[in-house]
């Protein structure tokens, strides 16, 4: 049987939530993120934001100068969690199949739903009215015969759009699109395959995969791949999503940069999203692994085992930035950088025993509580470590 699945992207999610709460914002340049002028960043923003070119992640007083009257607003992730928990709700209803990817987005695997409705396109339609009605919120579906293709489908008319993009319909939707919406492509890959005058999704389809191979390695199969449409990966309930193995944040780079500070700033702050998932899973890690990728696209992986098992975000820095080939990085500067661990196993009184075992550990482990139970209360970016400051500045 043919996999029908839908991706669902809620519209300027916080934004919108705003919105709902605040009627009186509707229709008007709403920013979530913090206040221009202190170096804050945008999170998100509303379609009337987007109108002036405000996008996430640009600071928030490049955001004030390009709409000198948009609104500000701090935002807050527990309300934001607290309705994408009834979205979810929403989701089951039309497939016991659902992953949600992030707080506004999910896959639905409705290849059985379709029984109960005359379409896919029936199905999408009465899912985005059950939202609409229920939530106040609009979103943007998608519906393909994989993953790869339904969140793509999600993007190509936002916001408030439905969809397809069928594998019979490729050669009109798909492939004229612009290489950069294809999934995985940023600035940098951007750059190098229009240097080889790929400008579209097409074109890079047509291009032998050995060519790929050669100039890219796994990562050029990969792309050659996907600009063909080809996705088997399944969709995955939450429940069924396997204990991990690893864990680990990468980051590309806006710029490709040999800078030792920024990227040691940058190092801080991927291990501690590493080290805040281990808490939330009680995981201790055994091995630091550092993953870099230059500018000439080479990559390289790097890991170490600990003498003891950690969940310090100190000791899994200082060890991953030690893996660092510096020679290297003064020589080919950097567009990737990723901080991992693997070797895990749930933390436990054998193993706290070693690894806490004297003064100055227990007090780092005790703050380092106080600091989740912090962010967990007023948000993520409560409390920031001081070596991060540098990479913050510059996003």
């Amino acid at each position: 049987m043919k996999r029908v699945i839908l991706h669902i992207d809620m519209d300027a999610f916080f934004a919108q939530v705003e919105q709902v709460k605040n009627p009186a914002l509707r229709g008007k340049p709403v920013i979530v993120g913090g206040e221009a002028g202190k170096r804050g960043v945008v999170s998100t923003c509303s379609y009337e934001a987007r109108k002036y070119g405000i996008h996430s992640a640009m600071s928030s007083a490049q955001a004030r100068k390009l709409c000198p009257h948009a609104i500000f607003i701090g935002g807050n992730l527990n309300i934001y969690v607290y309705v994408s928990a009834q979205i979810l709700n929403i989701l089951n209803k039309f497939s016991p199949i659902v992953e949600p990817t992030s707080i506004d987005e999910a896959f639905l695997d409705i290849t059985h739903s379709l029984q109960l409705f005359e379409s896919a396109i029936e199905l999408a339609k009465e899912l985005k009215k059950n939202i609409k009605d229920d939530l106040q919120l609009t979103c943007s579906t998608g519906i393909a015969e994989n993953k790869l293709l339904a969140k793509t489908a999600s993007d190509m008319n936002k916001p408030d759009g439905l969809t397809t993009l069928w594998k019979r319909e490729l050669e009109t939707k798909y492939y004229p699109l612009a290489i950069r919406k294809l999934r995985g492509v940023g600035p940098q890959t951007e750059k190098v395959l229009q240097k080889w005058g790929i400008r579209t999704i097409g074109d890079l389809a047509s291009i032998p995969e050995n060519k790929l191979v050669n100039e890219l390695g796994k990562y050029g199969a990969h792309l050659g791949k996907i600009a063909k449409g080809i996705d088997e990966s399944e969709v995955i309930p939450l429940d069924d999503i396997p204990d991990e193995k690893t864990m680990s944040h990468e980051h590309t780079l806006v710029e490709d940069t040999s800078d030792l500070i920024f990227l040691k700033s940058l190092l801080v702050t991927l291990a501690d999203k590493v080290v805040t998932r281990m808490k939330r899973a009680c995981l201790l890690a055994r091995t630091v692994r550092l993953r870099l990728r230059y500018a000439d696209f080479s990559t390289i992986t790097r890991e170490i085992s600990l003498p003891l098992y950690t969940d310090s975000v100190d000791t899994i820095h200082n060890t991953a930035y030690n893996l660092i080939p510096f020679r290297d990085v003064f020589r080919k500067k950097v567009r990737l950088i990723g901080v991992g661990v693997t070797k895990l196993v749930k933390s436990g009184d054998d193993y706290q025993d070693d690894l806490f075992g004297d003064v100055a550990d227990s007090k780092q482990k005790k703050s380092s509580e106080v600091v989740e139970r912090i962010r967990e209360k007023y948000g993520r970016f409560s409390v920031v470590r001081a070596t991060s400051l540098p990479f913050r500045w510059r996003h």
